[in-house]
């Protein structure tokens, strides 16, 4: 490369971080004027968001669902637990631009909560279906009357659910027969996917805690 080309490529380059630099200041001036402005939690830790109803250019169709837009240069990954107006929401995909970066957002309509192998409490919000609907795939699926699958964020602690661990819903128990940690995680982020199985309630199941008995039930303790 001669030296009036690399001058022409690296003026080319200067204009356009300067126009980016412009462009996100221009954004952070003004994030807080858009009608749909909210701090929510990410992961605990409060930040400036819009809310808003359409996904990618086209409004859902179904209200669990959200878009959500953050300030640039705000890490958001698929997995994370945003939460707001008392209600928690599941990120299931993700835009990771450093101008504009957005989430799509599913609502958790349920808590998983467990005694684990130490005899700690354990709960995180989850996003529960028994309906007949695949919101990723935007389409209508078949499934048996009395199976559910679980969305929930992959952590230290949900990562170690095993096949045949009880949990219970709406003092319902279900039985878990698949787990599948793989297709939505990336790198130790992400969430995971839980089949249960409507299953018989135990004596020591606790219904007003809605935590599963595992110790005494077929699934045998830890």
């Amino acid at each position: 490369m001669d030296m009036n080309n690399y001058r022409r490529r690296l003026l080319n380059d200067n204009s356009m971080e300067a126009m980016k630099d412009n462009t996100i200041a221009f954004v952070e001036n003004t994030f807080r004027e858009a009608p749909n402005f909210k701090e929510v939690f990410l992961n605990g830790y409060k930040k400036d968001a819009r809310v808003d109803s359409e996904i990618r250019g086209r409004v859902s169709r179904n209200s669990n669902q959200l878009s959500i837009l953050f300030r640039p240069n705000t890490k958001v990954f698929i997995g994370d637990i945003i939460e707001f107006d008392t209600t928690h929401w599941l990120v299931t995909d993700i835009v990771d631009n450093p101008i504009y970066p957005s989430a799509t957002v599913e609502f958790c309509n349920e808590w998983l909560r467990w005694i684990d192998e130490n005899k700690e409490y354990k709960t995180y919000p989850a996003i529960v279906l028994n309906e007949k609907f695949d919101l990723n795939q935007d389409k209508y699926i078949i499934s048996a009357d009395n199976t559910i699958t679980i969305r929930v964020s992959y952590n230290n602690d949900t990562k170690k659910i095993k096949n045949l661990q009880r949990f219970i819903f709406n003092d319902l128990a279900y039985e878990i027969h698949g787990i599948d940690a793989l297709s939505y995680v990336n790198v130790g982020k992400g969430y995971m996917e839980l089949k249960g199985e409507q299953t018989l309630s135990e004596v020591n199941d606790n219904l007003d805690s809605d935590i599963a008995d595992n110790e005494s039930s077929n699934w045998g303790a830890w």
